[in-house]
């Protein structure tokens, strides 16, 4: 049935009653109600604004009636009539469910938040993560930090590189905050926080500089430093700095050297042999070099002082991990009368060019500096000049 249904005090009466016993008229809605087959009296209603929108209920609703509760009903629009019965159907439209909303995109990262996802995998991966810091907020945060992905341009970054060294930074400066910028998108890329995008490095020019080593360590600077290693008040710094010079390691895999890491050799000459273990190496491989009579002096020297009093072969005077070694080495230097431009890392670029200019093969320099990669120690190929001549004069035949 239908009935009419006052909106001033919500209430239902006959279709044929045109005035409410509140006493409005003309104030009404229609609704259709049935009573459900089977279920003891329980009626279903639906409203609508016009008689014939009620009666097209009410016959859908006989409908859905019959159908059973199988049938999923979809609702009338409020406050509307419905022009066409026919779209209502008897039956779900849907067999498989009704349709899901597709997945939303996920919003394309800033610059910045790429960097925080690579600075998080570079922390468990890589040892030089601090720097990659470092270079990030003093060069990249500001000016690309706030760019979505597809915002940061090759101008952009090409401004960047060209801005340090417009700044006084030096071309290999420049060149380490480039590959940070690079390593960042393809990063992303592989995790998949930018799905087809290129990489704009790609379209950039890093700056080009000669990074081939001279040795920056002259006979009478090196005389210089051993005598004011052998006079310094604090030997225990004085052995770290001769033996960096004397083996050619970098000072972090010195000061964590261990006694358990130092072995004799078995070939019967009593040499001695040096493990450097995986966490200490930049390569983050186990490393075992054989060390020369001048650096073993420095080990046994260490072994005297020690007395079993600490695991470590360069400890500090409280036996401990010698940490801030680079306040240490400036006032060393200062003492020797050295450059202040000479870094404590030039012992071992001085190393290095002191064997390549005496003929030791590269290969073999490799092998004791613990490069892993012979490109690396290529950059002292320009001091083997004893060798270039010789192969240049094989073309004059026999002397």
């Amino acid at each position: 049935m239908i009935l009419r249904h006052c909106k001033t005090c919500t209430r239902d009466r006959g279709l044929s009653n045109l005035t409410c016993s509140c006493g409005s008229a003309g104030n009404d809605t229609f609704k259709a109600v049935i009573v459900v087959p089977g279920s003891k009296g329980k009626r279903r209603s639906r409203s609508s604004l016009t008689l014939k929108g009620a009666k097209l209920a009410e016959r859908d609703l006989k409908r859905e009636a019959q159908a059973g509760p199988q049938a999923v009903p979809q609702a009338l629009p409020q406050q509307q009539s419905c022009p066409h019965p026919q779209s209502w159907p008897s039956a779900p439209p849907y067999p498989y469910g009704w349709p899901q909303q597709p997945p939303q995109q996920p919003k394309e990262p800033t610059f910045h938040q790429m960097w925080k996802h690579y600075h998080t995998y570079s922390k468990l991966r890589k040892r030089s993560w601090k720097a990659d810091r470092i270079r990030y907020t003093k060069n990249l945060r500001q000016p690309l930090g706030h760019l979505r992905a597809s915002q940061v341009r090759a101008v952009d970054i090409q401004t960047v590189v060209d801005g340090c060294i417009l700044e006084g930074l030096k071309p290999a400066t420049a060149m380490q905050v480039y590959a940070l910028v690079r390593v960042i998108f393809n990063h992303a890329d592989r995790m998949e926080l930018t799905i087809g995008l290129p990489n704009p490095c790609k379209k950039v020019q890093p700056p080009k500089f000669d990074n081939r080593m001279t040795n920056p360590l002259t006979g009478e600077d090196r005389k210089k430093l051993e005598d004011t290693c052998a006079a310094w008040k604090n030997q225990h710094a004085s052995r770290v700095v001769l033996f960096c010079m004397y083996s050619g390691r970098r000072v972090g895999e010195v000061r964590q050297l261990k006694w358990s890491d130092v072995s004799i050799d078995g070939d019967g000459g009593g040499g001695l042999s040096v493990t450097f273990r995986a966490s200490t190496t930049k390569s983050g491989k186990v490393q075992t070099v054989p060390i020369n009579d001048m650096a073993a002096g420095v080990i046994r020297d260490a072994k005297a002082a020690s007395n079993g009093k600490s695991e470590l072969v360069f400890p500090a005077s409280t036996g401990k991990y010698f940490s801030g070694f680079h306040a240490v080495w400036y006032r060393l230097r200062k003492s020797a009368k050295l450059s202040r431009h000479y870094r404590l890392h030039d012992l071992r670029h001085g190393f290095a060019s002191t064997l390549v200019s005496n003929g030791v093969s590269l290969y073999m320099v490799k092998e004791l500096l613990g490069h892993a990669d012979i490109k690396t120690t290529e950059r002292y190929a320009h001091l083997a000049t004893g060798a270039l001549r010789e192969a240049a004069g094989v073309m004059c035949g026999p002397s």
